[in-house]
């Protein structure tokens, strides 16, 4: 793929409105806080995945900073951004590697640290112009064969997917203005 042609509105060097889809918000700094809680979610396995306080802020702050980046139309792909699926909806993924987390396995065996990547899954619908509208966070798997990793990836864009069809009738929970 020539990284050049990627035509997404967080890479075009314009600010854009950044949504989380379905909330009322009109600030977006709950939108970003409410994807940032996503992200966090997506990499948390509780009672495994052990944070101190520390590393949540300081992971919490990479998140809420590469999406401030996007809405600044900023992002580079394809390390920070990557089209998804065939074309038919306007799905990106942000991407975020080398997570740090430490891990306490349920079977007993010693903690580990290793590295993680976790992904944004957004729509950018034509109806809202310089948008980005935020549906779906996941930690990548990139574990298995080639082809269990091709499907649990396109779980997850079909999750996103089907939240970004379903929302559509409602504008994506964006509230839309008129004039006057």
């Amino acid at each position: 793929m020539d990284w050049s042609e990627v035509r997404s509105n967080v890479c075009l060097g314009v600010q854009v409105n950044f949504h989380w889809v379905d909330n009322p918000s009109e600030d977006e700094s709950d939108h970003i806080s409410q994807a940032v809680e996503a992200l966090i979610a997506a990499i948390s396995i509780p009672g495994v995945r052990l944070w101190s306080p520390q590393n949540t802020a300081l992971v919490k702050a990479g998140f809420k900073k590469r999406i401030e980046k996007a809405a600044r139309g900023e992002l580079e792909p394809p390390e920070e951004l990557k089209p998804l699926g065939n074309g038919r909806l306007p799905l990106y993924e942000i991407r975020w590697s080398a997570i740090h987390v430490r891990e306490r396995p349920e079977d007993g065996s010693p903690e580990r640290f290793f590295d993680v990547e976790v992904r944004l899954i957004h729509g950018e619908p034509h109806e809202l112009s310089l948008s980005f509208i935020g549906l779906h966070a996941h930690e990548k798997q990139y574990w298995g064969t080639d082809d269990e990793i091709k499907r649990a990836q396109d779980v997850e864009i079909d999750t996103a997917a089907s939240i970004y069809v379903e929302a559509a009738p409602r504008h994506w929970g964006v509230k839309r203005r008129t004039a006057g």
